[in-house]
C-alpha cells in the first residue's frame, strides 16, 4: 500500500506568487494548489523528489 504525500498552501496576507502552485514528483506534475488548498498524491515506497513551481507573479 503506497503512503500518502499531503501538501498544503497556506497564506498568510499579501502573497506575492499569485496563481497555482503545480507540485512536481520525480520531474511529473502530481498536484496543483491553489491557497488554502490541501492536496494529496500515493507515494511508493524509495527515495522521492519534490519540487514546486510557483504561478504567475
Amino acid at each position: 500500500m503506497p503512503a500518502m504525500l499531503r501538501l498544503t498552501r497556506q497564506g498568510v496576507g499579501i502573497e506575492l506568487r499569485r496563481g497555482p502552485f503545480d507540485v512536481t514528483l520525480d520531474g511529473r506534475v502530481v498536484a496543483s494548489i491553489e491557497r488554502g488548498d490541501t492536496s494529496e498524491a500515493p507515494l511508493e515506497p524509495g527515495h522521492r523528489r519534490t519540487d514546486t513551481v510557483a504561478g504567475r507573479l
